[in-house]
């Protein structure tokens, strides 16, 4: 008998214009083989997302994926939210090269749950008659005080709050107050997922450190994340002076490593090769993306794109990421499509690829940028992109995922 699974998001996933979206989405394709999906978001009054969500779920032609969109009714409590919010916007304004007030944005795990939401929550509940809820990722991860204590619960987690915040730390600087913040939002994120039946990491490395942080092995389980099979690959016919990078701005590691590799690499690299162009796809700013054309050249910024083969193929893929966990799909998109990519250790942290054998792998900038001249080579870059491919084949199938996450679910029971 299929169970009723209630999955609380941080967000619409559809269109798939993130790592993240394409990560929630195909783990609602791989939940709906063997269970009724209803899915539960934030949205505005003025709903932006009618089309997007036709379009959604005209993916799932059997009718076992419904959407249940959370409007937030109109109260005192929602009127402090609106005040808080724009008083947050007037102090980013003028605080906003304060390090102590930049560090107060850190606590992902801050929900603004309100009486009605509650009672909504509560009421799909008793309604779907759900057998499991799950969460996914750190915004949503309060919910679990919610949730009646005879129904199942998972959280999947997509990157270790806590993590991405200690090494955030080493930008900021180190204070006292800075350390025992990080402490504070670390307790409440180790605290609240220990109320969880079970965790899904995307990586093992994130399993070990939720392990050392002392939650119990068997409650953790490792389902790596999936991308849509692409429909062309790369034939080598063309290897192009163009380096590109996957990721929107509001995800702030993609900010901070773009910024990592122009102010480290992009001016050495323009020295050895000025027609080498740098293609930046996902949502950008206008305030940044004059910012950044200003001060480099050769600076192309995409957009969201409807063919990610079409941008990408026969280009070389960088992954300057500096801070996070979890792993990053970017680098699924690319191997996928036998693209090649030059990674720091933290860009491909969970991932199963070796540096010298199928990527580039390096933290130092010197060596970053040698890796990218090197897999210009069209010998290096069949090697390396043909010895990923299949890692990628065997390891990142959808099959495999519903297969993970089918498992799961029937453990809880």
């Amino acid at each position: 008998m299929r169970k009723n699974i209630l999955m609380i998001l941080p967000f619409f996933p559809y269109p798939l214009t993130s790592g993240g979206h394409q990560a929630i989405y195909n783990g609602i394709k791989a939940l709906s083989n063997f269970a009724n999906i209803y899915i539960v978001y934030r949205e505005t009054r003025k709903d932006k997302n009618v089309i997007n969500r036709i379009n959604f779920l005209n993916q799932f032609k059997d009718g076992n994926v419904k959407i249940y969109p959370y409007v937030r009714e109109l109260s005192s409590i929602s009127f402090y939210h609106f005040i808080q919010f724009m008083l947050r916007k007037i102090k980013s304004k003028l605080l906003k090269s304060n390090a102590d007030f930049r560090i107060s944005d850190f606590d992902l795990t801050l929900d603004r749950i309100s009486d009605d939401y509650i009672i909504y929550i509560k009421s799909l509940i008793k309604e779907l008659k759900i057998d499991v809820v799950q969460m996914e990722m750190l915004p949503t991860i309060m919910n679990i005080l919610i949730v009646p204590e005879n129904v199942k619960t998972v959280f999947v987690h997509h990157e270790l709050g806590y993590v991405v915040r200690k090494q955030s730390l080493t930008d900021l600087g180190f204070t006292e107050y800075r350390q025992l913040y990080l402490d504070y939002i670390k307790m409440k994120e180790i605290g609240l997922l220990k109320k969880y039946d079970r965790i899904i990491t995307l990586s093992s490395d994130d399993k070990l450190k939720l392990i050392n942080e002392g939650i119990s092995e068997e409650k953790i389980e490792i389902s790596y994340a999936i991308i849509e099979e692409p429909e062309r690959i790369d034939d080598l016919k063309e290897i192009k002076s163009v380096l590109t990078f996957i990721g929107p701005e509001y995800h702030n590691p993609n900010y901070v490593g773009v910024l990592w590799f122009l102010e480290n690499c992009w001016n050495l690299i323009l020295r050895q090769n000025p027609t080498f162009e740098l293609h930046i796809i996902g949502n950008w700013s206008s305030k940044t993306i004059k910012q950044i054309q200003n001060k480099y050249p050769n600076i192309i910024f995409c957009g969201y794109v409807r063919d990610l083969s079409e941008e990408i193929i026969g280009t070389t893929l960088i992954v300057p990421i500096t801070i996070g966990s979890g792993i990053r799909m970017k680098i699924l998109e690319a191997v996928s499509r036998k693209v090649p990519f030059v990674s720091t250790s933290v860009g491909a942290e969970g991932l199963p690829f070796t540096s010298g054998v199928d990527c580039i792998i390096s933290d130092d900038p010197e060596t970053f940028i040698k890796g990218i001249f090197e897999i210009q080579n069209k010998e290096i870059r069949r090697q390396f992109t043909d010895n990923a491919y299949e890692l990628y084949k065997s390891n990142f199938s959808s099959g495999g995922l519903t297969n993970s996450r089918k498992r799961i679910i029937e453990g809880l029971f």
